[in-house]
């Protein structure tokens, strides 16, 4: 249905003259990645807004999307796949937030921060199979990475000090969820490898 709808719009750019014929099939893939975003971002808003959580989900979703673009790691296979995960992940985060008394929230955010942190510095970025990296693109994926890393830090500590513990907790969230997807795409990336051997 996505691809039918992207491919419709396409279709209709180019009757109208605004993209060339043979530019189609990329302009589809960019409507087509586009649609999968916003029904992502959508979802999530939808699940902030019924647990009343909704600058909670903004600040999850910021956080974790800067860090994520340049630091890379795994892909599902399938969009279901891809839409399945950002369900478990945006729940995971909304309701352990929700739920997590205060104290936990603290002790858990600096726990989580500093070995997260960690991996992503020694990881990132992390490739995937469709989107191979240079060494001029590596060199600058891991500058990218390590100054958002940096913000991301500072501004967990800072919101930690000023006891604004839950969205602290948010944010080494979801530089815990980057670490994850680093670690993923890592083994996801050494799989293929040993199967192109």
């Amino acid at each position: 249905m996505l691809t039918n709808f992207s491919n419709w719009i396409v279709k209709a750019l180019s009757e109208s003259g605004l993209i060339s014929e043979k530019d189609k099939d990329l302009y589809s893939f960019g409507v087509q990645t586009a649609l999968l975003k916003m029904i992502h971002f959508s979802t999530m808003f939808l699940v902030g807004l019924f647990l009343g959580m909704l600058l909670e989900t903004f600040v999850f979703i910021v956080s974790y999307s800067f860090l994520r673009v340049y630091a890379g790691g795994y892909h599902a296979k399938t969009k279901l796949g891809c839409y399945g995960m950002s369900w478990v992940m945006i729940l995971f985060v909304l309701l352990l937030t929700k739920f997590c008394p205060g104290y936990m929230a603290f002790i858990t955010s600096i726990a989580v921060l500093i070995p997260a942190s960690l991996i992503i510095v020694i990881l990132a970025p992390v490739e995937n199979i469709n989107k191979p990296l240079d060494d001029a693109e590596v060199h600058h994926y891991r500058r990218k990475t390590r100054i958002i890393l940096s913000v991301e830090f500072i501004v967990t500590i800072i919101f930690l000090l000023i006891s604004s513990i839950q969205f602290s907790f948010i944010v080494s969230l979801s530089i815990f969820w980057v670490s994850v997807m680093l670690i993923l795409g890592k083994a996801q990336m050494m799989m293929v490898d040993n199967v192109s051997v």
